[in-house]
């Protein structure tokens, strides 16, 4: 449904800006 696409989108979204903040503080780090 339109609910778990929404919920689906942002999560994807949210592990997105995640990851990249994962990365950007193992650069900034190692």
């Amino acid at each position: 449904g339109r609910a778990d696409y929404n919920f689906g989108y942002g999560l994807g979204r949210g592990t997105r800006k995640f990851f990249n903040g994962i990365g950007r503080w193992v650069r900034k780090t190692f």
